[in-house]
């Protein structure tokens, strides 16, 4: 039987969540107050080596084709263009004599909202994409009720991120311990029936869930544990989430690269991908605003939008594009699968 795997089962399970599970898990247990960057390493080297490159890849995956760019214009042509319109706007408003920043803050509540949106999507799709190579098959009942379970997840997030950045909006700090009260009661009622479900799937199936389905659950219950306990970890999750995302671009680099090329020997072309990545990411988070704020501290604020437009537009393309439904989708993220058959 061939190793149906994204990589591999192991640097599967490592990725999608075995390692945040983990790192997270000992920073629960161990009581750890000051989990910040600096506690394993610089946040400068950790951001560039794992988190930027998550962000870069999936504009490699847009835009690497004029087919790609065609079929989905709203991504890679019209939501840039009003980012932009908007962006400008915000900062002419920012950096003009009033110096009103309401519209780059409320910017950045729609990215924190909207990532709530995209950590719970991705973890459904991390299932589902493990739960079609391991054979899983989910009932319309099951499938409905993962969703609906990770959308009460989401709503946690979003009040979570209103109350880390309600300083910037004061209407909204009045009712926000109320509401969150409410919600960390769904919440947890909902993390609960996600293992039940889990349980149920046992009973039906007459074995236990594959375990690269079970631990993208996992992980964003831990995640928003930790989230929870220690607000200011977020960086962490960050670097969690896109570990879990980049071995599917990387998969589908791989799987590009052998079609076209019948190359056996892919770890030159994929560390040349890695390496670019790693530095369009870097010049993109950090080199834009040294450059920036060495002209003019005050024009640091423009590298804040630019990062703000780059997770919102991510986002937008990573909802757009993986679609395990689609075939394209399979195909690209699957071929390997097909040539092992072969």
């Amino acid at each position: 039987m061939s190793d149906r795997s994204i990589i591999s089962r192991v640097v599967d399970t490592l990725c999608v969540g075995g390692l945040s599970i983990l790192l997270i898990g000992a920073f629960l247990l161990l009581d750890v107050k000051q989990t910040g960057p600096l506690l394993f390493g610089n946040f400068v080297i950790l951001t560039t080596l794992i988190n930027a490159p998550h962000f870069i890849a999936s504009y490699r995956l847009l835009y690497a084709s004029k087919e790609m760019v065609e079929d989905y214009r709203w991504a890679s042509i019209y939501l840039p263009l009003l980012l932009l319109l908007y962006s400008l706007f915000a900062l002419f408003i920012a950096l003009g004599p009033a110096s009103n920043a309401q519209y780059i803050n409320i910017f950045l509540l729609v990215m924190g909202y909207y990532l709530a949106v995209h950590y719970t999507g991705q973890t459904w799709g991390m299932m589902a994409s493990f739960a079609y190579l391991d054979g899983l098959k989910f009932t319309e009942r099951e499938r409905t009720t993962f969703r609906a379970i990770l959308k009460v997840l989401m709503g946690w997030q979003l009040v979570w991120f209103s109350m880390t950045i309600s300083d910037r909006f004061p209407s909204l700090a009045a009712t926000l311990p109320t509401v969150k009260s409410v919600v960390d009661v769904a919440a947890i009622a909902a993390a609960i029936l996600g293992f039940v479900l889990f349980g149920l799937i046992t009973k039906r199936t007459g074995k236990f869930p594959p375990v690269r389905v079970l631990i993208p659950y996992v992980a964003i219950c831990f995640w928003y544990l930790l989230l929870n306990k220690y607000p200011n970890t977020l960086f962490w999750v960050q670097l969690s989430h896109a570990l879990q995302y980049l071995i599917f671009p990387l998969r589908v680099e791989m799987n590009r690269l052998h079609d076209d090329e019948t190359a056996v020997n892919l770890i030159k072309p994929m560390m040349l991908y890695y390496g670019l990545m790693v530095l369009v990411g870097y010049i993109v988070f950090f080199g834009v605003e040294d450059v920036l704020v060495a002209l003019d501290s005050k024009l640091g604020i423009i590298a804040v939008m630019l990062t703000a437009v780059v997770n919102i537009h991510h986002y937008f393309i990573d909802g757009c594009v993986w679609k395990i439904s689609n075939p394209r989708v399979r195909k690209d993220l699957f071929m390997h699968l097909n040539a092992h058959h072969a």
